[in-house]
């Protein structure tokens, strides 16, 4: 008897410390935040509730709080509190607002190489597959942490359809460099590189201008982020091919490319759907192998202050 109770008090008392919650607090409210990303840094991770409530994988040693808007956060989790709280990243903002000082832009792209000349790097590339989503890593070369990302910049164009024939043709879609797509931000996985987890919940909708030759975003002061150390990626994916002759178009627009060099860290990969729905984590992430093999990048970028 004393046999069974000892073991019901233990699968109580393991049952309780798997379950156990964590609680996240803005800071300053003390209000919970809710879906913030909670990365185990092992490949796995979490999301707080509705309640800003979260537990712990049992073989994190370590985790990585991020959210837009918030300062991001390392913890150890052998010291982790039952409350944990995140700082807003505008409360920067607002500290350089009152002293009057006046904010300093700088504008993060990818540079020309020499082979940016060749043929095969010149102009544009075709629009990219409603099956894919292509990822571009911005490197954040000097680790500062204190930058906050207001914009991002990208540069859609019409593209060519080539027929091949006795003689090659090319018919020039034009207009098809306003038709909109998606763009989220992703953080990196810092042993291989690859993109982990996106930071806006839902992907922004964005379309190209009339008169405009590039689309800029403006994050909202919720959406804008510290410029993580270990860099970020600017994702771009398109809707179905009904979806675009719905509403008068017949694919997502192309983007403008550049060659770059070996060295160059504004590498591109891509997540294919072709047999996962979007989303599915089960869908990975793989180098764009053409891109990487031609030396060249889309000629996106960002802008901090």
């Amino acid at each position: 008897m004393k046999l069974l109770i000892s073991v019901l008090l233990f699968v109580n008392w393991f049952s309780t410390a798997q379950s156990k919650k964590h609680l996240l607090l803005d800071a300053a409210s003390k209000r919970p935040i809710e879906q913030a990303n909670i990365d185990f840094l092992n490949g796995s991770g979490t999301h707080t509730d509705a309640r800003g409530r979260f537990s712990l994988n049992k073989n994190a040693s370590s985790i990585r709080i991020t959210y837009i808007g918030y300062q991001s956060l390392d913890l150890r989790t052998n010291a982790l509190t039952d409350t944990i709280f995140l700082k807003q990243s505008t409360e920067v903002l607002t500290e350089v607002n009152v002293s009057g000082e006046k904010k300093k832009y700088q504008k993060i792209f990818p540079k020309r190489a020499i082979n940016n000349y060749f043929m095969e790097n010149f102009g544009t590339g075709a629009p990219i597959s409603t099956i894919l989503m292509k990822a571009i890593f911005i490197p954040n070369e000097n680790k500062d942490t204190s930058k906050l990302i207001s914009k991002i910049i990208l540069y859609p164009t019409d593209y060519n359809i080539v027929s091949l024939g006795r003689k090659a043709k090319f018919n020039k879609q034009k207009g098809q460099k306003f038709a909109p797509f998606k763009i989220n931000l992703f953080t990196v996985d810092t042993l291989i590189g690859i993109p982990v987890r996106q930071l806006f919940v839902k992907d922004i909708t964005v379309q190209l201008q009339e008169g405009e030759t590039k689309l800029i975003y403006e994050l909202t002061l919720e959406q804008q982020l510290n410029f993580p150390a270990e860099g970020i990626f600017i994702s771009i994916s398109t809707f179905n091919k009904e979806y675009y002759e719905a509403i008068g178009f017949k694919t997502g627009p192309a983007f403008k490319t550049i060659g770059i060099s070996e060295e160059s860290a504004f590498k591109v990969y891509e997540k294919s759907f072709a047999f996962y729905e979007e989303g599915n984590p089960n869908a990975k992430w793989f180098r764009d192998k053409s891109m990487w093999d031609r030396k060249n990048t889309y000629y996106v970028g960002l802008e901090i202050y």
